[in-house]
Order: structure tokens, then sequence, then C-alpha cells
């Protein structure tokens, strides 16, 4: 109701009552006036009436607001307190959808950020329901196994139409798994537009959602990582290739070399010693002395011809490795306290090219010298075996015990490094151990082929 007209009421009572109380009062009141106006007073009071009416019982159908009406006899009590428990909801509501939007456009930019991860890692995830095959693909699947998304795509069957028909096996194998057992790994090919690829396939432990089963996994698209691989491996092939043609250039080199010293020795040097030798008794000095020049000098004719030997042993050349260490194994023990026993099942070899047989003898030499120079031994025993498919060269030392590390690497002698080439040389293996009672095992093993 507006504020005039209650004003306008209001006065006209106030007539009504001032005339009640001076009678003297000449003005005549205007009772239809006040009857018309009490009658708008009348139906302004329904109309509010029927407003708040209807504002409790709309206000009422919440549950929550309920008990403010059924507590509170003012009606206009209970309206406000219902206003101010949905304004106070509103305000819950606004914040609630303020922490919804962030909360979503932060899932979006993960999300956005797991694309891009799995983009530049070329892998994506997926998810199957097991008794379905309902499936689900993250975005880079679709561009590694280049299959257009698109509603009520069947991801199985174009799945295995991709995979190459040689790998097949792999696809029907995914069923089989343990689920016990997390993480099976699994490489396969895929056919493609662009060309095979090779896929790392990751299969993680089921799990249940509700009273679904669940597979969860991951494809990984390494055709990159292979490509660089076989490169890498190629390159590994070519060095190896190169490194032993350097190795078989030097040793080739040294072993002429020593052979043209040896040939010197022996035929220059051997010769004029042997010709001072035998003009010693043509001297005119005492017997005595004739006899002492002519022994020294046949010591030296015997060390010329250990020497040459050593640089370029004709009975390898001649009678093969065998033989070869079995008189340079006499020769030690006859020239020095060194007590060495050489043993063999075999009289010849024929599985060992001359190169091959070469490189093995300097090693087993090496070897003794170092355990002459260094181990104080008395005792070497020297063995030739075949031992599943390997030959096999064993010498065991009662000496000190050396093992070759790689903090004593770089105080190796020359000797030692030597042998590593020689071994890298014929495709071999050299294996140090030490003995429990003293001393060094040393094994030569070459794998053969007959």
């Amino acid at each position: 109701m507006s504020e005039s007209k209650l004003t306008e009421i209001y006065n006209f009572l106030s007539k009504i009552s001032d005339s009640s109380n001076e009678n003297n009062n000449d003005e005549q009141i205007d009772i239809d006036k006040i009857l018309k106006l009490a009658q708008h007073i009348y139906l302004e009071h329904l109309h509010q009436q029927k407003i708040t009416s209807s504002i409790i019982s709309k206000l009422k159908e919440n549950k929550e607001v309920l008990d403010f009406f059924e507590n509170d006899e003012n009606q206009f009590s209970s309206i406000l307190k219902a206003l101010n428990y949905y304004k106070d909801k509103k305000k819950e509501l606004e914040i609630l959808n303020i922490t919804l939007e962030k909360t979503t456009k932060e899932a979006i930019e993960r999300e956005k950020r797991l694309d891009e991860a799995q983009k530049i890692a070329k892998i994506g995830s997926w998810e199957i329901r097991v008794d379905t095959n309902e499936t689900i693909w993250s975005k880079e699947l679709y561009a590694i196994f280049e299959i257009e998304e698109f509603d009520g795509i069947n991801l199985v069957n174009e799945f295995q139409k991709k995979i190459h028909p040689e790998d097949i096996t792999f696809f029907e194998s995914m069923s089989t798994f343990d689920p016990k057992q997390p993480n099976h790994t699994h490489e396969f090919r895929i056919v493609c537009s662009s060309g095979i690829k090779t896929i790392l396939a990751t299969i993680y432990s089921t799990f249940e959602k509700g009273k679904n089963r669940y597979t969860l996994g991951t494809f990984q698209d390494i055709t990159e990582q292979k490509i660089a691989q076989q490169k890498l491996i190629e390159l590994e092939q070519i060095e190896t290739i190169h490194k032993k043609k350097i190795i078989e250039a030097i040793l080739l080199t040294k072993e002429r070399e020593q052979k043209r010293i040896a040939e010197e020795l022996h035929d220059d040097i051997g010769s004029s010693l042997m010709v001072f030798k035998f003009g010693v008794h043509k001297l005119s000095i005492p017997e005595e002395e004739k006899r002492d020049l002519y022994n020294s000098i046949s010591d030296v004719v015997q060390k010329v011809r250990n020497i040459s030997n050593e640089l370029s042993p004709n009975i390898l050349n001649e009678f093969g490795l065998i033989n070869a260490l079995n008189h340079y194994s006499n020769s030690i023990q006859n020239s020095t306290n060194l007590n060495v026993i050489y043993e063999s099942s075999l009289e010849e070899i024929s599985f060992l090219t001359r190169e091959e047989e070469i490189s093995i003898y300097r090693i087993v030499q090496e070897i003794l010298n170092n355990i002459l120079k260094y181990s104080k031994a008395s005792n070497v025993n020297i063995k030739s075996t075949i031992e599943n498919n390997y030959f096999k060269v064993s010498i065991i030392d009662n000496g000190n015990g050396f093992i070759p590390t790689k903090e004593n690497r770089s105080k190796t002698t020359l000797g030692l490094l030597n042998i590593e080439s020689r071994i890298d040389y014929i495709n071999g293996n050299i294996q140090y151990d030490l003995n429990p009672n003293g001393g060094t095992k040393v094994v030569i093993s070459k794998k053969i082929t007959f």
C-alpha cells in the first residue's frame, strides 16, 4: 500500500477521534470515503496475504527450510529466515561454482599437458573393459596408429587390422597374461600408410570399477629408437672391424719384423759366431783358454738361437701350436729354475688359423714371462683342452697371485696390453682367478667350429 493512502486514512481516523472528543466541531465527516478507504485496506490486506501464502507454499517445497515454518508461529519471521538461508546457500553455490570452474580449468590444462607429453614421448594410454572389449584410447594413440577418430569406432578391430601379420600372436596373447604379474612388456610391429612401426606395449594389472573389470596399458612408438639402436650396432660393428684390422696390421707387422730379426740373428750373427767358434783352435793361446773361449762362444750361439726361436718359432710354423707349446715349456724348464709341466690330450689341431695359433702362442709366452719376472713361482702347469666347443689353454702357478683390474690396469706392463690386443684379435676371452692356496689361474678360451 502506498504511503499517501496510509496518511490519508490516518488523517480521517484522527478527525473521527477528534470529533468524538470536541462537541463544538462542525465539520461533517465523509463516511462513504472512510468506508471506501477501509475497503481498499481490506482488499490490499487480502492481496498481501495471498502473496505471502504463495511464498510460504513455494518455500515449504524445500525440506531444508520446512523446519523454519513448523517451529516459528510468525510467518513473516519464517519467510525472513528461509530467505536468509537461500541467500547463504546462494553464496555457497557461487563459491562452489567458482571452485568447480577453477578445478575444471586445471583438469583441462593437465589434460593438455598430458597430451603434449604423450605426443613428445610418442606414447599413448588405453583402457579396455574385459567383458565387453569396450576400449578408450588417449589422443596420441590415434596418431601413432594413424586411425581417424569418430563416433562408434571399434578400436579393437581397427587395432587388430594394423598389427603386422608376423606379430599377430601378440594380439592373441593379450588376454592370457597373468593379471597378478604387473608390467608385461612386449614389442610388436604395425603396418601404417607411413610404413612399418615398432611398438612397445606395456600391459598393467587389471582393476575393478564397480562390477566391471578393466585393464590398463600403454603403447609407445619406438621406431626411431630401434633405428638408432640398429645404427649404433652397425657403427659398433664397423668400429670393431676397423679395430681388428688395425690390430691385425700391427701384429702382422710385428711378426714380420720379429721374423726378419730372427733370420738375421740366425743367418748372420749365428753364422759368424759359428765361424769364430770353430776358429778358436787356430789361436795361439793356451789350451785351457781355448776351451773356455770355445764354451763361452757356444753359450752365446745357444742364446742367439733361443732369442731367434722366441722371435719367430720355426716349430710353430712347421709342427703347429701343440708341439710349439710343449717345446717352449721344455725350454723354459731347462733354462730357468721354474718347473713347467705341459699337458694336452690333443696331438694336433686344425680348427685354428695360423694367425690364431701365433696369437695364442704369444699370449702363453707373455704370461710365462710375467710369471718368471713377478710371481716368484716355482711350479707352473699348462694344459690344452677342448670343452663345450671352446679351445682352452689354462696356466696355473703357485706364485704371489695377480689379477689385472681397472685400478691397476694403468700400471700394467706393455705385455698385458699386448695380451688384450691379441685376445681381441682372435675374438677370444681371457680370465684371471686367484687360487685358494696361492698363485694365479689364467684361462685362455677361443670358440671353435668344426
